[in-house]
């Protein structure tokens, strides 16, 4: 069918006003809404406009949401659960598009949300049989029902932007709320569903926080209790009660990884319903009692052990998520203060569990020493693989151990991991408890696994790789560990007056054997994949520890550094050999490995006094080439791996290196080859080009002198454009820690409060460099000449190049080219940052600058590109203002100059004549300007000559007083002249008729504002929604006219038909 019969088709049927045929919507045939007409509607030609400007919302869509709610009103609780899960089910069964999946959710949660119910009072709605327009009785209980909505939330993943899918989700959550009751659904399923919810919709201060809350907390019907929360608060006693098969006590990484998932869906869920303190005290009290079992030995232990240290460490990143999400978004706890979590305060919840902790923690810490001798086991010989592991083809890489000894090697990688983290996190959050027992089991632990010597087994070798995945724990929270603490439990070695940490040898230790463990260990290729990310994770952890003693800083200083100069280079090499061959997943931490090495070289550098980094250009040109290997291995662009890049290559330390951005004989220097291809790369990669725009954009800043070896990649930025938008990059801000932690180590943008509004739009980069070249003008106003003389030389640069481009690009130069094209864009950006640009015009190069804006103003150009050509010649000529008589009057008097042209140059002198600073200089402008701008009044093009008289106008009203053309006796006729056409422009009804229709558009330009990043892309009365231009006043005047001619054609027909009756009339009689 045809695009406007469908449109029409769906258009007439929605329109339909149902409410005022009661009883007609019920008639329509199920088959019809449930096939057809919910098809139809995932069919975009019906959503116009579909989430322009972040709506998400149609005409479409609000007229299926009424048609469902009439629909839907006679039905029972029954028949619309019924009727809703049919619904649901069609996002099983058909690919829905982002407005059809959009449409589908306000059409459920309108037949569910219903006010008038007649249904028994007690006993549930969705365990009964629902008969729908006398069909079979079909049963449809809670768990198919949640099934079907499951899925609808699931699918609004696949759309990526946070505010799409935060309105989808709202509008199956109130489905769900009306029709169910969350203390009937089973636990998991309840779990499952809410997972699916996004976690910034329910966290703190949440937009679904409220509407899920008041769901979990209702209490079912015919009973006072909430079961739910009975069910939630007992979930760690079922939770730890053995499952399996009766006699097996076995389990493997699958079944952990099963236990794992359940308990953090537990612990989120638990938090959102909880509101009173004696929940939290019977869960704790619990939890105190398991710990204080785990020195007993049973065998039916081993899973509850496991499963016991699970919830323990769920509970405690659940309520880390919380405490960053409090912080981050209003810093109520950082400061003291209190912010309430479901009635409880967050402050006292974590005080109260780290009390039950700190009871438990003694015999965790006693339970993991004891549970370690699996590591060192040495008759393992005899032992068979299951045959699971034999046989099995692709998929995950499991360990290559049997069955009982994984078991074993879990409880003590968990039991490990479990120690670490509560050490970490009640030692981040208590002061006047010490907890150096538990930090020197953790630093012996540490010890042991690095100098233990592996077994020349395929089983020693996996043991082997089991202890460096706990150690890799284990150090993350000794990283996390004050300075004060580690000289308590670190010896140190007096060698050749330099005090070396033992943390030193310890680093080429752990490299040494794991290194012996990957080249002679005799583990399989997917093993030692395995084993090569625990190490960059441990490795990354080591160099992390340092960075906790920022706050002692003096202490550092008469301890002298942790790494000594060899260490840090062997590690630089061993990640330079590294890189080409990591894996996926080592990608983040292999590349903070390479940032931290480069930060520690350079402060042990800084203390010699030495300003080289010691890292030649060879190394660093192999680094940069292995990492863009690295990066091209990844399939997907994630923004952790990407980030982590740009901070590990693009090194604040490296960067003001100028040998590492110059041209030689070997080709560009090594930043300069990755920073080409990074941005050649993201052309096609519109969150690469962003995220590179941010941190380019901070190191330019911090060292202009860079900044003249990068002149193509400054142009390819500051024009920058993709019709992509990258919605998944806010949504994994907001939800990955990782990604928001490796986001905030780039290079802060030189206005920050001004370029994170673009953060999320392909205007960023071209933000970003609009704001720096600013930033650095700022910069060279406030400092000396000598200090800021390579930033001016750099902007004059850049400057002449856009305009050499603007002038000779075969694009940027063209005359002829379609409206909102790709050349219209080209235009528009290369203008726009010229703009920005005009405080770097001096006096060596203004004759060059203005000679190349008046070739550009002679040539056709649409008006949104020739407002900013305007702009840029009013801002040079108020800054140069005896240029301005020198340059315009000639051209005025040229009297074979293009219309369109002259009508630019006309708004620039009217504009210098009104925004010149001086009035000496004003007066004299206008004795200048004026006379020869007066006889396009008199122009045969009709917009020359309505743009003359609106110009002119406002030169009068506003300057009339400096003109001295007072009435007198006699006055001379040139007065007269003036004053009469001052009268006329101002009482004329056409002429008042134009002002009135422009009225606010010629008060936009500001000499303070225009040239600046925030009154080019925002600062503008009404934009057209394309590329942040605003509609120009010639544009305005030029449509005003058009309107003009328009009613006069309409009026010469009305009156010419009016003559022809008239004549048909007088022949009659």
């Amino acid at each position: 069918m045809p695009f406007a019969v469908r449109c029409l088709v769906m258009q007439s049927f929605l329109d339909i006003e149902w409410e005022r045929y009661k009883g007609y919507a019920q008639m329509v045939p199920r088959g019809f809404v449930l096939g057809p007409l919910i098809r139809g509607l995932n069919d975009v030609v019906h959503h116009k406009d579909f989430g322009v400007g972040g709506v998400y919302n149609s005409e479409a869509i609000k007229g299926a949401e009424r048609f469902f709610s009439n629909y839907a009103r006679k039905l029972t609780i029954r028949e619309r659960l019924h009727l809703v899960w049919s619904l649901a089910s069609a996002a099983k069964q058909d690919s829905f598009g982002r407005p059809g999946l959009m449409t589908l959710a306000f059409c459920i949660a309108s037949c569910a949300c219903q006010s008038d119910t007649h249904d028994l009072p007690c006993g549930s709605a969705v365990n009964e049989l629902a008969k729908c327009n006398g069909d079979t009785s079909i049963a449809v209980n809670t768990v198919d029902f949640l099934d079907a909505l499951w899925i609808l939330s699931e699918r609004s993943k696949h759309h990526f932007n946070p505010k799409y899918r935060l309105k989808v989700c709202e509008q199956v959550i109130k489905a769900v709320a009306s029709l169910t009751s969350a203390a009937e659904i089973p636990l998991n399923q309840l779990f499952n569903f809410i997972s699916t919810i996004p976690r910034e919709c329910t966290d703190s201060t949440g937009p679904l926080r409220g509407t899920v809350q008041k769901w979990l907390l209702q209490k079912k019907e015919c009973s006072e209790r909430n079961t739910l929360l009975d069910e939630l608060i007992d979930f760690p006693t079922t939770f730890m009660k053995h499952t399996g098969i009766e006699g097996s006590y076995l389990y493997d990484d699958e079944d952990v990884g099963a236990w794992e998932a359940e308990a953090r869906r537990w612990a989120r869920t638990l938090l959102l319903v909880t509101s009173e303190e004696h929940h939290f005290k019977q869960i704790f009290t619990f939890l105190e009692k398991c710990g204080n079992k785990l020195s007993e030995h049973s065998s039916t232990r081993k899973c509850a052990d496991v499963k016991f240290f699970i919830i323990i460490i769920c509970l405690i990143e659940e309520l880390e998520v919380r405490q960053k999400k409090l912080v981050h978004q209003n810093n109520a706890i950082a400061g003291g203060g209190s912010d309430t979590t479901n009635g409880l305060e967050h402050r006292a919840l974590t005080q109260m569990f780290e009390k039950s902790l700190l009871s438990v923690l003694e015999n965790m810490v006693a339970f993991s020493k004891q549970s370690c001798s699996v590591f060192w086991l040495k008759n393992t010989d005899n032992m068979d693989l299951p045959c699971s592991i034999k046989g099995r083809l692709g998929g995950p890489s499991q360990r290559r151990l049997a069955t009982s000894i994984t078991s074993s090697v879990l409880q003590c990688i968990w039991s490990m991991r479990c120690v670490s983290s509560v050490v970490s996190w009640c030692n981040h959050y208590t002061s006047d408890v010490s907890f150096h027992s538990a930090f020197s089991f953790l630093w012996e632990f540490c010890w042991e696994v690095i100098q233990h010597c592996t077994y020349a087994t395929e089983i020693g070798a996996e043991l082997h790789l089991a202890a460096y995945e706990a150690l890799a724990y284990v150090l993350a929270a000794l990283s996390t560990a004050p300075f004060s603490q580690f000289l308590d439990f670190m010896e140190t070695k007096q060698t050749n007056q330099t005090i070396i940490l033992s943390l030193d040898l310890l680093a080429t230790t752990f490299l040494g054997n794991i290194n012996n463990l990957l080249t002679n260990g005799v583990l399989t290729r997917s093993r030692r994949a395995v084993l090569m990310c625990w190490k960059w994770l441990c490795v990354d952890s080591l160099l992390s520890i340092s960075s906790c003693c920022d706050e002692n800083e003096s202490q550092m200083k008469t301890s002298g550094s942790f790494y000594s100069d060899s260490t840090l280079q062997s590690i630089f090499i061993d990640i330079i050999e590294s890189l080409e061959n990591a894996g996926e997943n080592s990608v983040v931490s292999i590349l903070r490995c390479v940032r931290s090495v480069l930060g520690l070289i350079h402060l042990n550098r800084s203390r010699q006094n030495l300003s080289s980094l010691g890292i030649s250009y060879e190394m660093m040109m192999q680094l940069v080439k292995s990492s863009w290997l690295l990066h091209l291995s990844c399939n997907k662009r994630r923004v952790a791996p990407i980030a982590a890049l740009l901070s590990a290559i693009l090194h604040p330390s490296i960067f003001p290196n100028l040998e590492m951005h110059q041209t030689n004989e070997k080709g560009p220097g090594p930043l300069k080859w990755f920073v080409e291809t990074l941005l050649n790369e993201g052309s096609k990669s519109p969150r690469t080009i962003r995220l590179a725009a941010l941190h380019l954009s901070g190191l330019w800043l911090m060292y202009p002198q860079t900044l003249r070896f990068y002149m193509e990649e400054l142009k390819l930025l500051a024009l920058y454009g993709s019709v992509a938008f990258d919605e998944d990059f806010e949504a994994e801000l907001s939800e990955n820690h990782e990604a928001r932690f490796e986001v905030s180590m780039l290079a802060q943008s030189p206005d920050c409060e001004f370029t994170e509004v673009f953060i999320n739009t392909e205007l960023y980069a071209r933000v970003s460099v609009a704001a720096l070249f600013h930033q650095l003008w700022k910069q060279i106003k406030e400092k000396s000449k000598l200090e800021t003389e390579e930033a001016l030389q750099c902007g004059k640069l850049f400057l002449l190049k856009l305009l050499d481009s603007a002038v000779n690009d075969n694009d940027l130069s063209k005359e002829l080219y379609k409206k909102y094209s790709s050349v219209h864009r080209r235009k528009v950006r290369v203008w726009q940052m010229i703009c920005v640009l005009s405080h770097y015009v001096e006096e060596d190069i203004v004759e060059e600058v203005t000679s190349t804006v008046h070739t550009c103003l002679y040539r056709n150009n649409l008006p949104a590109v020739r407002q900013y050509l305007e702009t840029f010649a009013i801002l040079i000529y108020l800054k140069f203002p005896t240029l301005a008589e020198a340059q315009l009057v000639p051209i005025f008097h040229d009297h074979g100059m293009r219309q369109q042209a002259l009508s630019s140059y006309v708004f620039i002198a009217a504009n210098v004549i009104l925004h010149s600073g001086e009035l000496v200089v004003q007066r004299n402008h206008l004795n200048q300007l004026l006379p020869p701008i007066i006889s396009f009044l008199t122009s045969h093009h009709h917009s020359l000559r309505s743009f003359t008289q609106l110009l002119v106008h406002t030169v009068f009203s506003k300057l009339w007083h400096i003109l001295q053309l007072e009435s007198s006796e006699n006055p001379s006729i040139e007065r007269r002249c003036f004053q009469d056409l001052k009268k006329y422009l101002a009482e004329n009804t056409d002429c008042a008729r134009l002002r009135v229709s422009i009225e606010g558009f010629l008060d936009v330009f500001d000499p303070d504002i225009s040239g600046t990043p925030p009154g080019i892309f925002t600062a503008r009365i009404e934009s057209s929604g394309f590329e942040c231009v605003p509609v120009s006043v010639l544009e305005r005047v030029n449509n005003f006219l058009n309107d003009v001619r328009e009613e006069l054609r309409h009026s010469m027909i009305k009156d010419s038909a009016t003559i022809k009756n008239e004549g048909l009339a007088v022949s009659k009689h």
